[in-house]
């Protein structure tokens, strides 16, 4: 897997840092891979908060952590088939964010009450925003079999950002555990409110 490209093609991918071709588009796949289920599993620790307090809103929850996991795996399995509309989704996703942290919701049992900012929310939107990005990156270049591809540097850059969507991804949910018993509506300024 390593190694397997000619040493010039070798070199262009070195001296661009690793996301040159060939093997760069795997390393922005692989990351936003990572950001998506990164994302999916923030999402997963709020369902049954959300739950709580309105269902459709848990239902809502669960919907798009099950989609975050599965675009994460096929990312990383290279089989996602609409990487713009993926991005897209998340895009939308926090559109929809920014609303409920400055108007509300038009539904809901708080009608137009914007939510508290919280870390794992914010932690959770830029995981969504490094979705859109990377995958909006990968759409403008051209697909190639990359997998036999990855010098050492790309093979490395992956590593470092499998570590590094690991470590926000833990801070943001150390930052706010999901609360046992959690009273609905009652939401601190650092709530996880998703």
């Amino acid at each position: 897997m390593v190694d397997s490209v000619p040493k010039e093609a070798r070199r262009d991918s070195v001296d661009a840092r690793g996301l040159s071709l060939p093997g760069g588009v795997v390393v922005i796949r692989w990351w936003a891979g990572f950001a998506s289920l990164g994302a999916g599993l923030i999402h997963l620790t709020v369902v049954s908060e959300h739950v709580a307090e309105w269902w459709p809103y848990g239902a809502f929850f669960v919907v798009l952590a099950v989609a975050q996991i599965a675009w994460a795996v096929q990312l990383l399995a290279d089989d996602l088939h609409h990487p713009r509309l993926v991005a897209a989704v998340n895009a939308a996703v926090i559109g929809l964010w920014l609303v409920t942290r400055t108007t509300g919701l038009p539904v809901g049992p708080e009608p137009w009450e914007a939510e508290a900012l919280g870390t794992a929310d914010l932690v959770c939107s830029g995981l969504e925003a490094v979705v859109v990005v990377l995958l909006m990156l990968t759409a403008r270049r051209p697909n190639v079999q990359e997998s036999t591809a990855l010098t050492k540097v790309q093979l490395r850059m992956i590593a470092v950002g499998a570590l590094a969507t690991a470590a926000v991804t833990v801070a943001a949910l150390a930052a706010n555990p999901p609360a046992a018993g959690h009273a609905p509506h009652s939401h601190s300024a650092d709530s996880v409110l998703r």
